[in-house]
């Protein structure tokens, strides 16, 4: 089964982090925004090759595109 990864889920779209698949690095900087397993999440903008836009709680963060592929979602 395919991993379904947060850069492939459309705008409007609720997830779940399921696991960060990156370093150690890009994995605690995720985490320091808030980006971790079990975090509720909402995709605001993913369009094209641009960065996404998400929301987690009242705050928004812009992701590139790479590092939204190591987020695993569900």
């Amino acid at each position: 089964m395919m991993k379904k990864t947060l850069n492939t889920i459309n705008a409007g779209s609720h997830a779940s982090v399921v696991t960060i698949d990156a370093g150690r690095c890009a994995t605690t900087r995720l985490e320091s925004l808030g980006v971790y397993p079990g975090t509720e999440l909402s995709v605001v903008v993913n369009e094209g090759r641009g960065p996404l836009i998400i929301s987690i709680g009242d705050g928004r963060l812009i992701l590139e595109r790479g590092i939204a592929s190591k987020v695993v979602v569900h």
